[in-house]
């Protein structure tokens, strides 16, 4: 089996990061591709005259990593995506993929959107506080009759502050993460 995961955290050894590799270490026996987005070239949206809508439909970004993303995705037989909560919302990088979508699976590779929603996904998501505003960001990641499936793993519930990591030093919050892996 391939296993895609993404660690969408800008920090290196963080709760993210240490979710990431807990998985990982999971699926050992499979055939594992973890990609830490603090270690890639990801570029958002902007700073460009809408080149992906005019006649060549070429983004300026195309040669940074976003396109080699959703294509480990997209080959792959599952995935998953540990995503950090930034003000009750996803954090830059995740929507940097997200916004990103467009120009690849529209221009640069759509022969991937199909096989991108196929791929089983699950969201482990760090987070204290709302859910909502990441329910509604995965939706579009998913086919359109599946929700997606997502764990939301608050620090709090292990006495743990997010922002210092750490958590995956909780038997518990190890317990928890396994069983949703």
């Amino acid at each position: 089996m391939k296993i895609a995961i993404i660690n969408f955290s800008g920090r290196r050894g963080g709760n993210c990061h240490d979710i990431a590799e807990f998985i990982s270490v999971k699926h050992v026996q499979n055939n594992v591709t973890l990609l830490n987005m603090c270690d890639m070239d990801v570029n958002p949206c902007g700073k460009c005259g809408y080149e992906c809508f005019s006649r060549d439909k070429t983004c300026p970004y195309a040669a940074d990593d976003v396109a080699a993303i959703y294509a480990a995705v997209s080959s792959s037989d599952a995935a998953f995506y540990v995503v950090p909560n930034y003000s009750d919302y996803p954090c830059a990088y995740f929507f940097a993929f997200k916004e990103r979508s467009q120009g690849i699976f529209t221009y640069q590779a759509p022969e991937l959107y199909e096989k991108y929603l196929r791929v089983s996904k699950k969201f482990v998501v760090v987070s204290n506080t709302g859910q909502d505003n990441f329910r509604h960001a995965f939706k579009q990641h998913v086919a359109a009759d599946k929700e997606p499936d997502v764990l939301f793993l608050a620090p709090n519930d292990f006495v743990m502050r997010s922002v210092i990591g750490g958590v995956m030093s909780s038997d518990a919050a190890q317990r928890v993460v396994a069983d949703f892996v």
